[in-house]
């Protein structure tokens, strides 16, 4: 099932951070979760220079889903469980990073190999 959330959804779940100062239309959800290809979702209130980046454990980034200058709107990616060399990440947590301007949210996502 999909777990999208809002700025203020995002402030009640433990599993996610989030800039207070994030626009309440700012949304960034990752389902199905766990999952081996996750479809990251996020939404985008206004233009605006948006990176999208996929982290381990140890707060490396492994790969950069989007970057670019966004339109207002819905968007997804799908990651497919590799790093940007294109090689297989093993299972466990990742943190999904959603920076849209100067705003910044955080998702929790388990990859299931």
């Amino acid at each position: 099932m999909p777990c999208l959330h809002t700025r203020t959804e995002l402030e009640a779940d433990a599993g996610l951070d989030v800039d207070a100062a994030a626009p309440r239309s700012l949304a960034l959800s990752v389902a199905p979760n766990p999952a081996r290809t996750p479809r990251v979702s996020f939404t985008v209130s206004q233009r605006a220079m948006v990176k999208l980046a996929v982290f381990d454990l140890q707060g490396r980034e492994v790969v950069t889903l989007a970057r670019g200058m966004f339109e207002p709107g819905a968007y997804s990616r799908d990651w497919n469980g590799t790093d940007r060399a294109g090689h297989r990440m093993g299972s466990g947590i990742y943190f999904y990073r959603l920076k849209v301007g100067d705003h910044i949210l955080n998702a929790r996502g388990v990859i299931a190999n």
